[in-house]
């Protein structure tokens, strides 16, 4: 049931990302992460949204979906390259 479930999960955010905020993708990245679940379809649609909305995203909803890769162990190179551009933008405005 479970794994019905969070592909149901990713299917909605394919269908309606326009409607996610960042921090819903971020939940979802450590909700999926938490649960080491990896859904291909998850990762297709953050490989086909993210290159235009990274630049959005704070901080800390960039770290769950690079712990997400990290820890599941998904090799896009695209995708971790940009998320650390991003995050070293970001490093300055963050608080000690």
């Amino acid at each position: 049931m479970a794994p019905r479930f969070f592909e149901f999960a990713a299917e909605v955010l394919d269908f309606r990302f326009a409607y996610f905020s960042e921090d819903d993708v971020g939940d979802l990245a450590r909700a999926f992460r938490g649960l080491r679940y990896h859904s291909k379809l998850f990762f297709d649609v953050l490989r086909r949204e993210l290159p235009y909305r990274m630049h959005e995203y704070a901080w800390w909803n960039l770290m769950d979906i690079a712990e997400l890769y990290l820890d599941l162990g998904v090799n896009d190179r695209e995708i971790i390259d940009r998320v650390g551009n991003e995050t070293y933008k970001l490093a300055f405005s963050m608080k000690p």
